[in-house]
Order: C-alpha cells, then structure tokens, then sequence
C-alpha cells in the first residue's frame, strides 16, 4: 500500500510566525521531510503526513483532507 498518513505534526502559529509542531506542542528536533517539502503548493498545507514508500518521507498536505492517522 502506498497511501500517506498523518502523524501529528502542523503548523503553529505564535503571532505572526509559524512554526511546525506535534499535536503535544512540542517543538520539532528531528525531520524527515521528502525533496522539496514542505510544499505548501496553495498555501493551506499546513499538516504533515508520512508517505508509505520505501523512503517514508514527510509530505505536507491541506489539513482537510481524510486520512488514516498514526497515533
């Protein structure tokens, strides 16, 4: 299967500035983002989820969307 999910980790706005963090409010130590991610294509990709491949990279996406979650 080769389907992504989300992970807990998203955008947290302080103010004006942004940053990403774990549903925990913990700010982020290690990342495994894929080649040019986060991409924020349309602006609203403000969620994270991890791609099922054999790198199992970190994609951005629009926190909209229905996925399955890992807890």
């Amino acid at each position: 299967m080769n389907f992504p999910s989300w992970i807990g980790y998203h955008v947290f706005y302080e103010g004006i500035e942004k940053t990403w963090r774990w549903t925990a409010k913990e700010t982020e130590l290690y990342d495994h983002w894929g080649m040019n991610e986060p991409s924020n294509k349309c602006g609203d990709e403000l969620c994270v989820a991890i791609k099922y491949d054999i790198r199992q990279n970190w994609i951005s996406l629009g926190c909209n969307q229905k996925l399955h979650c890992i807890c």
